[in-house]
């Protein structure tokens, strides 16, 4: 080799020796050192040899102790005897296990000689090729011992070895190793793995009252549960009635998800858990007046809200005096009923997608109320202290007295008259469309308003009362109609080919 290529390779290794010894400082070797040890100690899989043991005496002979079956996890291993030293290696049999759960165990001896026949567990928990005393379970004596082994959580993950031995104990010690005089061995693999986050598949039912609902939850991975919440709000109580089930009671807070918490993690529903405010109902009976009824053990007071809604076992009645609520809701296929004459006071609004059944009682309106919902409802008597707004476009029936010391807001509604109806009270009422089916008779000496049509046929009662047209109205109805005043300040058009009669003043600022 010419000098000048060997003095420049010479060159090149001394620069690479320099650039290896700056990367590998002490510093970093040692770091390395301890993070093999470390893997090697982390290792999921135990490759380690144990120590042998046996037993010298045959249990072929049907005299003594061996083992016919061991159940553990999904092992449930039937075996005949060894006939040669008591030993068996059942390596290749293995059960899944989760860190920080349970498990029973059993082992079966067919010949069972009292209780110095001791049985004893050992797993290999920690990997290290030794079945240590803590990691030792002794078994209740009996010619199928049984026990619990709890798998703890510093156990390392991965395969490992669990060895089981029964022995005669007056003779021979139960140790993991060596010999003995009587008794059997057998080895089995087990794979201990981590916990699973908890599940949440359903839950029911999806609605309740703070403190008082129970709730099931199903799912899995629910063993070691240490919170439930509602909403992110813990519940009041919860139990855990196994790794697939829960049932706790929400404490009184938020509408939303459910939250399950174990050392593994977290799991949520999907769907969210309705908290019920105090107004809701619960049909124990169908006495309004009884607080078991009601969330939170309250009778609705004027600024509760009431929700009715359906599948309770009970629908409620009011048959009593003082019932009230904020705004009500009727939800489909529910129904509220308000038994003879009673009186029902309503200060919000009122939402019927249910039944409403008035009877022949009184619903007072004696705040800020509107009438909604997809169920037309019909009332016998309406008294208006504060401010009542028809549904949009929609209809209400009467059939009884109208008392209207508040307001009326028609809200292009119909309203129709289907018994004996009388209008009173300080103020005046202005109505879009009337539909009179009864007998329907116009407020003494005053006057109403009708922006809409007028149906008449029932009965049409004067009263010595003007009506005032103000809107764009159509007579018409079977019935002919006998006003007392009357006044146009919109369109009136009489009934077609029809007749109607006016027995005073007729004023025409319209046409």
């Amino acid at each position: 080799m010419p000098k000048t290529l060997q003095s420049k390779r010479t060159l090149n290794i001394v620069i690479m020796k320099q650039k290896i010894n700056k990367f590998f400082t002490p510093r970093f070797l040692n770091l390395v050192c301890i993070l093999t040890m470390v893997l090697g100690m982390m290792t999921t899989t135990s490759n380690a040899q144990y120590c042998s043991a046996y037993a010298t005496t045959n249990g072929c002979d049907n005299t003594t102790e061996s083992i016919s079956n061991v159940t553990f996890g999904t092992i449930n291993n039937n075996s005949t005897c060894d006939g040669g030293n008591q030993y068996q290696d059942f390596t290749g049999i293995s059960t899944d296990v989760i860190r920080g759960q349970s498990y029973d165990i059993s082992v079966t001896a067919p010949y069972y000689f009292g209780t110095d026949d001791d049985f004893g567990v050992w797993i290999d928990f920690d990997h290290n090729g030794v079945f240590d005393d803590y990691e030792k379970l002794v078994l209740t004596s009996a010619e199928t011992a049984t026990g619990n082994i709890l798998i703890p959580n510093w156990a390392l993950t991965g395969n490992t070895t669990m060895r089981i031995r029964m022995t005669y104990t007056p003779i021979n010690p139960l140790d993991p190793c060596g010999e003995a005089l009587f008794g059997e061995v057998e080895d089995y693999s087990v794979n201990i793995t981590l916990a699973s986050t908890p599940n949440i598949t359903n839950f029911s039912p999806n609605n309740g009252c703070g403190g008082s609902t129970p709730v099931v939850i199903t799912g899995s991975n629910f063993t070691g549960t240490t919170s439930v919440t509602f909403g992110g709000t813990e519940a009041q109580s919860f139990t855990v009635d196994n790794d697939g089930q829960i049932t706790a009671v929400p404490a009184s807070g938020t509408t939303g998800a459910i939250g399950v918490t174990t050392p593994t993690g977290n799991g949520f529903s999907a769907g969210a858990f309705t908290i019920n405010a105090p107004g809701a109902w619960l049909g124990i009976s169908n006495d309004w007046f009884d607080p078991a009824n009601w969330c939170g053990g309250v009778i609705p007071t004027s600024s509760v809200d009431v929700i009715i809604a359906s599948g309770t076992p009970f629908q409620p009645l009011i048959n009593g005096a003082g019932a009230v609520c904020n705004h009500i809701t009727i939800s489909g296929s529910a129904s509220l009923e308000v038994a003879t004459s009673n009186v029902f006071t309503v200060y919000g609004n009122w939402i019927n997608n249910g039944t409403f059944t008035a009877n022949s009682s009184t619903v007072v309106f004696n705040g800020t109320s509107t009438i909604s919902g997809t169920t037309t409802n019909y009332f016998f008597h309406i008294n208006i202290y504060g401010t009542l707004t028809g549904p949009a476009s929609g209809a209400i029936y009467c059939a009884g007295d109208w008392l209207n010391n508040g307001t009326w807001n028609h809200n292009n509604c119909t309203t129709n008259f289907n018994g004996t109806t009388t209008i009173s009270g300080t103020t005046i009422n202005y109505f879009y469309h009337i539909t009179i089916i009864g007998i329907f008779t116009g407020p003494a000496s005053g006057n109403i308003y009708v922006g809409g049509n007028w149906v008449n046929n029932g009965t049409w009662n004067h009263n010595n009362g003007a009506v005032n047209f103000n809107g764009s109205t159509v007579i018409s109805g079977s019935t002919i109609n006998y006003f007392y005043h009357i006044y146009i300040i919109g369109s009136l058009t009489g009934p077609s080919s029809g007749n109607m009669y006016c027995g005073r003043d007729w004023v025409n600022n319209g046409t």
